[in-house]
């Protein structure tokens, strides 16, 4: 009986020796939310290039260490709600950074939109931000907006005032 469960042990470790042996493809099952998926090197290796498309895409970020930019807006802007539009600049003084600069505007008055205000392009210095007034929404005030400029880990909060007339 001893003789029998140790072949049946040796037979055991032998085969799991062999399926773990270099060069030899072994197919792996991954559970998935339809059911169970055959997995081998092949697949794994289009998941690698998968992965490295999505980091290509990063690239577009300047990772220099010396890279910077210095985002300006008009400290005062003046807009008549009558006229119901307007437009300002944002401009980037740019240093070793090439790619686009990212814009997220918070403060804007009720019934303002900013139009064209997301990004400034890779090798640009300025975009032109439009300004549209919903005369019946808004309201005539001073308002403190926030301007978030961002490029990969760089990052520069500036801060403008809106003047409704």
């Amino acid at each position: 009986m001893k003789k029998v469960i140790g072949l049946v042990v040796l037979g055991c470790a032998v085969m799991v020796g062999f399926g773990s042996i270099a060069g030899c493809p072994k197919k792996e099952t991954k559970k998935t939310d339809t059911g169970t998926a055959a997995s081998n090197k092949e697949t794994d290796r289009k998941e690698t290039d998968t992965k490295k498309e999505t980091d290509t895409r990063k690239e577009n970020v300047d990772t220099r260490k010396d890279a910077k930019f210095v985002i300006t807006v008009p400290a005062e802007y003046d807009l008549e709600i009558a006229k119901g539009k307007g437009s300002f600049d944002v401009k980037a003084v740019r240093e070793n950074l090439t790619g686009e600069i990212k814009l997220t505007f918070t403060g804007v008055p009720k019934g303002a939109k900013f139009i064209r205000s997301e990004v400034i392009p890779a090798g640009k210095d300025s975009i032109t931000v439009d300004v549209e007034l919903d005369k019946g929404e808004a309201k005539a005030g001073t308002y403190d907006v926030n301007l978030l400029a961002t490029h990969g880990e760089l990052k520069q909060d500036v801060k403008m005032k809106v003047k409704l007339k």
